[in-house]
């Protein structure tokens, strides 16, 4: 059973690697041609699934549905339980959506601190006199990924013709980071009204320093009541597990079974709307 799951995990990866590929070929194309012929159906609905091609990890989203699944299959096959099976299984089914959300907001988080650095170095280079796009690139060599990868696309997009707030733009869009929306608006004012880009960059990155303690002191105040709400699924999923060999001959009757449906439920619509309201203090 364990050379099984470890043979499907490789050949998954594998393909993991290959739709990478034909991900980059499908932006390429849409780049420079405009359009999207060749893509399936089914890709596009993974696009709804997990959108922002830049931020999306198949490895990641593939590990999130096969780790719960061959833990349950372990599980299974050491105590026999099958209470073990429908766990793994379910959290199988949320694992890549949790996957690919933890990891966006990885990127995201770690993208934004980058744009601060990269703030500073590029109101350097205009204070020099140097142009836009030179600037971008003297940042982007000294910048660590995934931000060098972005500046490196806008650069080209800005060598071919598109204007600095343009390209920044469509930068924005790809990943999805909301706060530089304020630094896209903050270019197209300054290059269509005048002033000095170099300062308004700093007092960009001040801005968004003084922000980031706001952000941080609203953190501390709002997390035990998110830590609560996050814990207690895993309290009751541990409950669950707990409680099992007593409550598993009661699935002979068919009126627990449909009383467990039911219960299960609606125990998940509680947690769904707990989590919905949590989440707008999570800032």
């Amino acid at each position: 059973m364990t050379g099984l799951g470890v043979t499907i995990v490789l050949w998954l990866a594998i393909y993991a690697w290959w739709w990478r590929k034909q991900e980059k070929r499908f932006a390429f194309r849409s780049f420079l041609l405009g359009t999207t012929a060749g893509r399936s159906r089914w890709f596009n609905q993974l696009d709804r699934w997990f959108p922002q091609h830049p931020v999306r990890s198949w490895g990641i989203i593939l590990l999130g549905f096969f780790l719960p699944c061959t833990a349950g299959l372990w599980a299974w096959e050491m105590y026999r339980e099958n209470v073990y099976m429908i766990v793994g299984g379910l959290a199988a089914l949320g694992g890549p959506f949790l996957a690919d959300r933890l990891y966006r907001w990885w990127w995201k988080r770690r993208c934004f601190l980058q744009w601060k650095e990269a703030l500073r170095g590029l109101s350097t280079v205009l204070r020099m006199g140097r142009p836009w796009v030179e600037a971008i690139h003297r940042v982007e060599e000294e910048t660590p990924e995934p931000l060098q990868s972005m500046l490196i696309q806008m650069e080209a997009e800005i060598r071919l013709g598109s204007a600095e707030g343009e390209a920044l733009r469509r930068m924005t869009e790809r990943t999805g980071i909301d706060s530089l929306k304020i630094l896209t608006t903050l270019v197209e004012m300054v290059a269509e009204k005048g002033g000095d880009m170099a300062d308004a960059l700093d007092d960009l990155a001040a801005q968004w320093e003084e922000e980031e303690e706001l952000l941080a002191d609203l953190r501390t105040e709002t997390g035990m009541y998110r830590l609560s709400a996050y814990l207690l699924p895993l309290l009751m999923l541990g409950l669950l597990v707990w409680f099992w060999p007593t409550i598993s001959p009661l699935f002979a009757a068919g009126w627990f079974v449909s009383l467990f449906i039911g219960a299960t439920l609606t125990v998940l619509a509680g947690l769904g709307i707990s989590l919905r309201m949590v989440s707008k203090l999570d800032v």
